[in-house]
């Protein structure tokens, strides 16, 4: 799949550059969007806040325009308080008597073994 992939990239290149009419003000748009988005992603890890956007579960219908625009930038949100605490813990055990039936962590360290 990747034997020839300078020449993948190539063609792709030259197909890209004939459905712009101006494919060089586009790629220094996209980077310069990218390069804004990286800051403020940088300037968040700083201020030590969180980078993928967060609810709580019992506020989504409220009125929330700029969470929902921030979830469409990021692609992505994290949705807080979705479970009570019993149904976590519930869960979590459910996972850690899966774990240990499956001697999960023995199939681990013979993978990094190999």
């Amino acid at each position: 799949m990747f034997d020839d992939i300078d020449n993948q990239i190539k063609f792709a290149k030259n197909i890209l550059r004939k459905k712009s009419k101006d494919y060089i003000q586009n790629y220094k748009k996209i980077k310069s969007f990218i390069d804004i988005e990286v800051e403020e992603i940088n300037r968040l890890k700083n201020l030590n806040q969180s980078i993928i956007p967060e609810i709580s579960f019992d506020i989504i219908d409220d009125n929330n325009d700029e969470l929902i625009k921030k979830i469409k930038q990021r692609g992505c949100v994290i949705v807080r308080n979705v479970f009570n605490e019993q149904v976590v813990n519930n869960l979590n055990k459910e996972l850690e008597d899966y774990i240990n039936s499956n001697d999960y962590t023995m199939l681990i360290k013979k993978r990094n073994q190999i």
